[in-house]
């Protein structure tokens, strides 16, 4: 129980305590604490007189306070954005990064880049700053997936994305624009009037941003321009004030928000815990897989998660690859694709000049090859310059390097396993080979 008396005012307010103490995590000390600082600052507030309000209607005078909270609370441009996890720590930092209420950076038009490597959670992290800052903005836009867009219409999917843009902060829906070129030059016309928050999700192209967003004073002073990517160079390239790196969730984020989708609440039933814990080390902190896996295993007898989790081992699931393997798919050159292969397959863990020097060997440039890896999110640095990858990202690679094999070790563009080279070697009928890329 928590008493708050300020004023000759007392708050009571009942924190439900969870059954088990040894469950309540930071998350839930974090929750409490938002309560406390809530509550403070209500106690704090002036409020209306209702002799001085509404000539005395207490009706009225209720009707008026109503319509004003479910305003604050239910904002039509309010984003859905379930089961936030380990979410306040990471906004906090954002927050900092935009730097929206300090009044020295009212006027000031800035660029912040969400970067890391996909399913990390960075469109949950750019909604949950949409939600908590759209209301002090006058204009708002959130442009979802935009990668995905133009990639299925590339022109009418960049001009939709910029009438989108206009009529969002316009909040006017009958803006048409005809074409690319007269969507850009309206966007600079009309909108460095409006301070206005816009979030650019997913995108991975310059050009492409550039018809979105491509100055500061395109848009009004004190606007904040948000932009999640996979590509650290595209920040480079635009000029970003500040990048965040999203990073993976620790074990106890992982677990509760694996239980969410696994059990429909914030922790496993105690006879799944060990099972739990088995996929959370095999999702690496990942939002994408805990979520995916989760959600597949949800009402399943444990001999299925057994079974299932086999599986995994052996390979990854689709629909996780599938999100990965955007990145690689997006590599600009062959040569970058072949050798982000070769580091899943033998180089991971190995100082990143030894290996570089190999590859360089063998003409495949890595001297400028790992840096667009990295750049790319799909390969790490450690602090004593060894490469690095996420063990889902490795497991996508090798899957890439069995495709269209039917299992036959000798139609592997690569070999790092013992028993497959073993077998190769022994096998008289093999006579050749095949090296692809």
């Amino acid at each position: 129980m928590l008493i708050l008396q300020m004023s000759g005012i007392k708050l009571v307010v009942l924190h439900k305590h969870l059954r088990n103490k040894r469950r309540e995590d930071k998350h839930e000390k974090e929750k409490v604490q938002r309560w406390k600082n809530a509550l403070t600052q209500a106690a704090d507030l002036c409020g209306e007189d209702l002799k001085n309000a509404d000539n005395g209607n207490e009706a009225k005078f209720i009707k008026k306070i109503l319509g004003e909270v479910n305003k604050q609370l239910y904002s039509k441009y309010q984003l859905d954005n379930e089961h936030l996890v380990g979410i306040t720590s990471r906004v906090k930092v954002l927050s900092n990064f935009l730097d929206i209420e300090k009044s020295g950076s009212k006027d000031v038009v800035r660029m912040i880049g969400i970067l890391g490597m996909g399913g990390i959670g960075k469109t949950t992290l750019a909604k949950t700053i949409y939600n908590k800052f759209e209301r002090i903005f006058e204009g708002r836009s959130f442009l979802a997936n935009v990668r995905e867009v133009i990639a299925h219409q590339p022109i009418n999917g960049l001009v939709g994305l910029q009438e989108q843009l206009l009529n969002d902060i316009l909040k006017n829906e009958g803006i048409k624009v005809g074409s690319v070129a007269k969507g850009t030059e309206m966007i600079k016309k009309r909108l460095p009037c409006k301070r206005a928050l816009v979030i650019i999700d997913d995108v991975d192209d310059l050009q492409q941003l550039e018809e979105i967003a491509r100055a500061r004073d395109w848009f009004g002073p004190g606007s904040r321009i948000i932009i999640t990517t996979r590509n650290k160079h595209l920040l480079v390239q635009v000029g970003v004030d500040s990048t965040y790196v999203a990073e993976e969730m620790d074990e106890e984020e992982a677990l509760e928000l694996f239980s969410w989708h696994a059990f429909k609440r914030g922790y496993p039933d105690q006879e799944y815990l060990d099972l739990s814990k088995r996929v959370i080390r095999y999702c690496q902190g990942l939002p994408l897989a805990l979520r995916v896996v989760g959600s597949f295993l949800i009402k399943r007898t444990a001999l299925e998660w057994e079974s299932q989790l086999e599986r995994l081992e052996r390979s990854p699931h689709e629909a996780i690859t599938k999100i990965l393997r955007i990145s690689f798919d997006g590599l600009p050159d062959r040569i970058d694709r072949s050798t982000f292969l070769d580091i899943s397959c033998f180089f991971i863990g190995m100082d990143k000049e030894y290996v570089t020097q190999i590859l360089d060997g063998c003409g495949f440039s890595a001297t400028l090859g790992i840096p667009i890896l990295i750049e790319r999110c799909l390969v790490t640095v450690s602090e004593q310059n060894k490469l690095m990858m996420h063990d889902l990202l490795r497991d996508m690679g090798r899957e890439i390097v069995y495709e269209n094999a039917d299992g036959h070790p000798e139609n592997f563009s690569r070999l790092w396993k013992r028993e497959d080279v073993t077998d190769i070697l022994s096998d008289k009928s093999v006579s050749t080979f095949p090296v692809k890329f």
